[in-house]
C-alpha cells in the first residue's frame, strides 16, 4: 500500500472512529443510565416527537414480558415522544446487539425536535412483525425505566400521564428487578431507595407511578387534573370500594350482607372527607412518663385529627348528603350508632336499621311512627356516585382541593 493510500486509510478509520449518529429512543433507553450501560458515549440531546405512530408494549421478550415498540398508524394524530441521543458510530453494533434479533434497525427515521421544530434523520428500532404478541404487558421495573426516562428526558406532562396509566406486572425474577432498580436509584434515589416504590395505591398503579403523576400537577392550573382524578382517584374508589360493594349487591340475598356493604361505605366516607380536606387521621400516641417521676400518661401527637369530626362534617357540609344529615344530631347518631357499632361490634345500635332501598331518594329515614332510624344503602351508593362526579368537576378549578388531593395521595404512599 502506497503512503498516500495508507494515509487515506488512516483518515477514513479516524473519521469512522470519531463519527457519531443520532438515536431516537422511546422505551427504556430514554433513561440515560440504561443507555450508557449499552453505549458509553451516549449523550442526551433533546426531546423529540413523530406523528403517525403509536407506542405499544407488545414486543415479545425472552423474559416473557412485553417490551416497547412503535407501530405505524397514519390515522393517529397524537404525537409520539421520545428522546434524542448522540452516540459514537463505533458503538452502533453494541446497540444492535442490545436491542436483539426481535428488532429491525431503521437508519433514516425522521423525527421533529421539540425545542426548535427541526426535522432530523435518526436511527431507531421497530419490533419485527413475527416478534410481537397479544395480551403482553411490561414488567413493573421496565415500565419504571420507560416512565422515569421520560421524566429525565423532559417529555411533556400530558405524555407522562399516558405512560403512567400503562398496566404492568410484577417480575417473578428478583435479580432482573433489582438490576433495574440499581439504575433507577442512580438518578431517582428519593423514589426507589425505599422498598415501597411498587406498593399499589390505586388499582395497578404504584407509589412510583404517583410520583410521576405528581410532577405533572400544578396547584392553581387546570392541566392534567382531570387525568389525575380519573387515573388515581376514580381507580382507587372503584377498586377499593365500588367493585366489592357491587359484588355484594349482585350476589346478596338480604341475609346480612348489608352490614358489610355499609361498613365499606363508612370507610369511603372517611376517605372522601380526608381527601377533600387534605386531612390525615393519625392514632393518638401516648407517652408513658413514669420513668420521669410522673404517674400520668399524656398525649404527645399534636397533629391528631379526630375521624369523628371529619366524618360528621363531611355529611353535614356536602351535597347530596347534607339533605339528609341536616343536623348535628343525625350525623352524630350515624357516626356512633352505625359506623362505630358496625366496625367494633358488627351491629347497629339505638334503633338503626339497614335496608336496601326506599321508594324515594332519601338516604335515611328518621323518626316516623315507630321512631326507627333507617339507612338505605343503595340510596347512599347513588349519593356517592353523584358526589364523586361533582368532585371531579370541582377539582379541576379549586386550588384548595388540589392541594388536599396531593397531600392525601402523598400520605397514601407512606409505608
Amino acid at each position: 500500500m502506497h503512503r498516500e493510500q495508507y494515509s487515506e486509510y488512516l483518515n477514513l478509520c479516524y473519521y469512522n472512529y470519531m463519527k457519531k449518529f443520532t438515536y431516537f429512543a422511546y422505551g427504556s433507553n430514554m433513561l440515560l443510565e440504561r443507555l450508557k450501560e449499552r453505549c458509553e458515549s451516549a449523550e442526551y440531546i433533546s426531546p423529540a416527537y413523530v406523528c403517525g405512530y403509536e407506542l405499544n408494549f407488545n414486543k415479545r421478550s425472552k423474559d416473557c414480558s412485553g417490551k416497547a415498540t412503535i407501530v405505524e398508524n397514519r390515522y393517529c394524530t397524537k404525537k409520539l415522544y421520545g428522546a434524542l441521543f448522540q452516540i459514537d458510530e463505533k458503538e452502533r453494533s453494541k446497540l444492535d446487539r442490545a436491542e436483539g434479533n426481535g428488532y429491525t434497525r431503521i437508519d433514516n427515521f425522521v423525527v421533529v425536535q421539540s425545542d426548535n421544530n427541526n426535522e432530523i434523520e435518526t436511527t431507531t428500532y421497530f419490533a419485527k412483525s413475527g416478534a410481537t404478541g397479544r395480551k403482553l404487558r411490561p414488567y413493573s421495573w421496565y415500565k419504571q425505566l420507560v416512565l422515569w426516562g421520560a421524566v429525565q428526558s423532559s417529555l411533556p406532562a400530558t405524555y407522562l400521564t399516558n405512560l403512567v396509566a400503562i398496566q404492568a406486572d410484577r417480575d417473578p425474577n428478583n435479580e432482573r428487578n433489582d438490576k433495574a432498580l440499581c439504575l433507577l436509584r442512580e438518578s431517582w434515589g428519593d423514589v426507589f431507595i425505599k422498598g415501597g416504590w411498587d406498593m399499589k395505591i390505586a388499582g395497578h398503579l404504584s407509589v412510583a407511578d404517583w410520583r410521576v403523576m405528581e410532577k405533572t400537577l400544578e396547584v392553581g392550573k387546570p392541566e392534567n387534573w382531570e387525568q389525575a382524578y380519573k387515573t388515581f382517584f376514580v381507580t382507587r374508589i372503584e377498586t377499593r370500594y365500588f367493585e366489592p360493594i357491587k359484588l355484594l349487591q349482585k350476589h346478596g340475598k338480604n341475609k346480612g350482607e348489608g352490614f358489610s356493604i355499609v361498613t365499606l361505605q363508612c370507610s369511603l366516607i372517611e376517605f372522601l372527607a380526608s381527601i377533600r380536606d387534605g386531612v390525615i387521621c393519625e392514632e393518638l400516641k401516648i407517652k408513658d412518663c413514669s420513668q420521669e417521676g410522673c404517674s400520668r400518661k399524656i398525649i404527645t401527637n399534636e397533629n391528631y385529627v379526630s375521624s369523628a369530626k371529619i366524618f360528621k362534617d363531611f355529611l353535614k357540609n356536602n351535597k347530596p348528603f347534607n339533605a339528609d344529615f341536616n343536623s348535628t344530631n343525625k350525623a352524630d347518631s350515624f357516626y356512633k350508632d352505625v359506623r362505630c357499632a358496625l366496625l367494633h361490634d358488627a351491629r347497629t345500635k339505638e334503633s338503626w336499621k339497614i335496608r336496601a332501598k326506599s321508594d324515594s331518594d332519601a338516604i335515611i329515614s328518621w323518626g316516623g311512627k315507630n321512631k326507627e332510624k333507617i339507612l338505605y344503602r343503595n340510596n347512599l351508593q347513588s349519593a356517592f356516585e353523584q358526589y364523586i362526579k361533582k368532585y371531579g368537576e370541582e377539582l379541576k378549578a379549586n386550588a384548595s382541593l388540589q392541594e388536599a388531593f396531593i397531600a392525601k395521595f402523598d400520605a397514601l404512599c407512606e409505608e
